[in-house]
């Protein structure tokens, strides 16, 4: 190489401004020119500016672009050699597109209304197909003055446009502009990415001795271009428990366009996580997809039995006597309106003891009816309750409510011989200030022996009954009431109390706390005719009713 004096090399590239018409289906994205600055240690100085330009036309399948590339030396013995600029892509299945299908392939030949200062204009060059044919070319035009041509072509993966200089003194220059246009035409039916990448190249030669020339200098450039054809869909779905708004089902909106979707779960099911395309993306309920392509959302639920709330603190009497019937209630609502059970807990001087009532819906009182018996302690007792739902879930306990026994009432318990043992059947309420009638139909077996009925009362409490007078009656099935006659009255400390009992007058038995009274009574009827027994008493006891 011939000794000269060298400038500095100073590059640039320029991107300009883009400009694209974006039909409703059909949307662009673009990326700047990818770096690819020429080497500065170049044996010539050598400036170039590559655009493109993405100009508004053509339809939902055919965008224009215009890459171009302009180039100028620095004078003296360097020139241009060789512009080139080429096309290729990927469809959105991944294989390359065709050159055929850049198929408007074209030189323009005012290159200047795209923007950019050119200045030796290649103007002999004008459209290299003849109309707009989709997917193919009528003509093919090479121009140019010796080989390698000047001209266009595409082969199976590429387009391309290239400029050589002829090698005539006359031609030979410092300054030379390309541009070129392209129409995409995609595939009607194959919607998504079209990725196009162009390269940019320039050559240079400088005469290296008279008449002779040598290329020294080459610089490829590469820019990418994304078009996104048609309209992607959404595809939403949900699991099992829940739903969507927009409900579940495939939809196309145009190409950008932000969608929200909201996840809605059923009775037993919370939302649980978004999954965009294969990836779990979050546990908001709510997501904004921007539809930059075809996504597929799945709204995923999970199965939840939230316990129910705690019920109130149980109701009812807070004093009491053994062998007293009290009933104690309370209420609670499950979050899930599932039916829920009740168990109340009763604690005290003996061990716990928990009774479980039958179903209730969601918000209803629930109640349990108890008693002390005569052989439960006297003292302090505590009641709480929880609820269970139908699922197993339970409640906390609720707080205690305090509840004092204090005996068998302040009245006598009657007691009735089945033929093995007396067994209780109840206190009889005679809680009054003087004489009372109390009728108690009973309800245990009781047994004809040695031709008596035999009955028994007992004070269990610390106050003192009065009785006047008693009577059995025995029920036939037709409903008529028979009186059996009192034969025997025996106090366990008076002895015979058989008179005073057997008449309604002011001669009365004390019936003191632990004492006794056994009772014989005659059938009145025969054992086989009698329905039911009826006791009644006359009497008062002066303790304050318990309830």
């Amino acid at each position: 190489m011939n000794a000269k004096v060298l400038s500095l090399i100073t590059l640039a590239i320029l991107l300009l401004s883009l400009h694209f018409y974006i039909p409703n289906v059909f949307a662009y994205v673009s990326t700047p020119i990818q770096s690819g600055n020429f080497p500065t240690a170049a044996p010539v100085a050598n400036y170039a500016t590559m655009t493109r330009y993405d100009a508004a036309g053509g339809d939902t399948n055919n965008p224009y672009f215009f890459p171009g590339i302009e180039s100028h030396s620095t004078g003296g013995d360097e020139f241009i050699y060789h512009l080139k600029i080429t096309v290729t892509g990927i469809k959105p299945n991944g294989e390359p597109i065709s050159g055929l299908e850049f198929c408007d392939l074209a030189w323009l030949d005012s290159p200047h209304d795209q923007g950019s200062s050119w200045y030796n204009v290649l103007t002999a060059l004008y459209y290299a197909i003849s109309d707009l044919v989709p997917y193919g070319a009528s003509e093919l035009l090479k121009h140019g003055l010796q080989s390698p041509e000047s001209g266009v072509g595409w082969d199976a993966t590429s387009a391309w446009a290239e400029w050589w200089w002829d090698g005539s003194i006359f031609t030979r220059t410092i300054n030379k502009g390309l541009q070129f246009r392209f129409a995409l035409h995609c595939d009607p039916d194959l919607h998504g990415f079209y990725t196009l990448s162009i390269q940019y190249y320039v050559q240079t030669i400088w005469e290296s001795g008279s008449g002779s020339y040598t290329p020294d200098y080459e610089q490829y450039v590469y820019d990418t271009v994304t078009y996104y054809f048609g309209s992607p869909t959404l595809s939403i779905s949900a699991s099992f428990g829940g739903t969507t708004n927009p409900a579940p089902e495939t939809y196309t909106h145009g190409y950008g366009t932000p969608v929200t979707v909201t996840a809605i779960a059923f009775t037993h099911y919370v939302f649980d996580y978004w999954l965009l395309d294969g990836v779990e993306c979050g546990s908001d309920p709510t997501i904004t997809v921007t539809m930059d392509a075809d996504h597929n959302l799945i709204a995923n639920f999970k199965w939840v039995n939230n316990q129910p709330y705690t019920p109130s603190t149980p109701s009812g009497p807070t004093s009491g006597y053994r062998n007293v019937w009290y009933t104690y209630s309370t209420s609670t609502t499950d979050p899930d309106g599932d039916d829920i059970q009740y168990e109340f807990e009763f604690t005290g001087p003996i061990p716990t003891v928990s009774f479980t009532t039958g179903w209730y819906a969601s918000g209803q009182t629930g109640s349990v009816t108890v008693m002390w018996e005569t052989t439960d302690p006297l003292g302090t007792y505590y009641v709480r309750v929880r609820a269970q739902d139908v699922y197993g879930a339970w409640s906390g306990w609720s707080s205690s409510l305090q509840v004092i026994i204090t005996g068998g009432g302040g009245c006598p318990t009657l007691f009735v011989w089945d033929g093995i043992d007396y067994i209780e059947e109840g206190v009889l309420d005679i809680h009054a200030e003087s004489d009372i009638t109390v009728q108690h139909e009973i309800q245990n077996t009781l047994a004809l022996e040695n031709g008596v009925y035999n009955l028994q009362l007992r004070e269990l409490d610390e106050f003192t009954s009065h009785i006047d007078q008693v009577k059995l009656y025995a029920v036939d099935y037709q409903g008529e009431w028979h009186l059996c006659p009192l034969t025997y009255a025996y106090h366990n400390e008076f002895g015979k109390v058989t008179w005073r009992l057997f008449f309604d007058d002011e001669k009365r038995v004390d019936l003191t706390p632990t004492q006794t009274i056994d009772l014989k009574f005659l059938p009145s009827i025969a054992y086989k005719q009698t329905a039911y027994f009826i006791f009644e008493i006359n009497g008062y006891n002066q303790k304050p009713h318990p309830l």
